[in-house]
């Protein structure tokens, strides 16, 4: 199972991430400039393994996106990202608090996904990854059953996961049971579509190892600059030397990504 690491445009991280030959997640939101009307310069990446996000949770608590579908897709033709995430609409709590809002942002995850598929084919790109939405297994699988329709010749090789980084592992609608009800219903449509899945926790990772290594692809997270901050603020307040930011995105790597540790070790 692949570990992404989310990064932004600061060359500390990229050069680091390109030492560890490790892959890495981008959100459209960190290659906005300050004044929100147009797309940073971006770095010479190299042979560095780069996924693009649209960063649909940021936008959400930000009242929405703040660049328009053929803005995002000019970025994604500037780039030549990996793979590239469709523009969705996430489902959690703090974002869509009862069910006609989740289904709501469902609804504007599949029109959303439709028109960007009109959109790739007339521009002859890549199409985008989908995202699956929710917030319940059966929200999910009525997301699946939608969506299956816009994909007459079956779902492609990759699909995102969305609204699962803030959920609990287990529970009614915790990751697992999640991820089981999205698993059965592929299964059961002959789907071999593997997943991404965005933001899981680093303690989730050795169980999604072992119970879904067939079916998840990958997962990101940005939770080591997380860490960085909280050690530095601990650092002030000892009057020891922090460790810098991109030391901890490599600590956290190999602590995540046990199988690999050997090839820097």
């Amino acid at each position: 199972m692949k570990v992404r690491l989310g990064i932004d445009l600061r060359s500390g991280y990229i050069k680091k991430a390109q030492l560890l030959n490790a892959p890495v997640l981008l959100s459209a939101n960190a290659l906005r400039t300050d004044k929100g009307d147009k797309w940073k310069r971006l770095p010479d990446f190299g042979d560095l393994d780069v996924a693009l996000d649209s960063g649909g949770f940021v936008a959400a608590l930000r009242g929405g996106f703040k660049f328009t579908m053929a803005e995002y897709l000019d970025l994604v033709q500037t780039m030549g990202p990996t793979w590239y995430a469709a523009m969705d609409y996430c489902c959690e709590p703090e974002i869509a608090g009862d069910r006609d809002k989740v289904a709501g942002r469902i609804d504007q995850t599949i029109e959303s996904l439709r028109a960007m598929l009109v959109m790739v084919k007339q521009r002859d790109m890549q199409e985008p990854m989908p995202v699956v939405q929710g917030w319940t297994p059966d929200e999910y699988e009525g997301c699946l059953e939608r969506m299956a329709e816009l994909y007459e010749g079956g779902f492609p090789p990759l699909m995102g996961v969305g609204s699962v980084c803030r959920r609990p592992v287990h529970g009614e609608t915790g990751l697992f049971n999640v991820l089981n009800r999205i698993d059965q219903w592929l299964a059961a449509h002959g789907h071999s579509t593997k997943l991404h899945l965005f933001g899981v926790k680093g303690q989730a990772l050795t169980k999604l190892r072992a119970s879904f290594s067939d079916r998840v692809e990958s997962t990101d997270s940005f939770a080591h600059a997380m860490r960085a901050q909280w050690a530095a603020w601990e650092a002030r307040r000892s009057g020891d030397e922090p460790i810098n930011r991109v030391d901890h995105m490599e600590l956290w790597y190999h602590k995540n990504t046990p199988k690999q540790r050997s090839l820097w070790d």
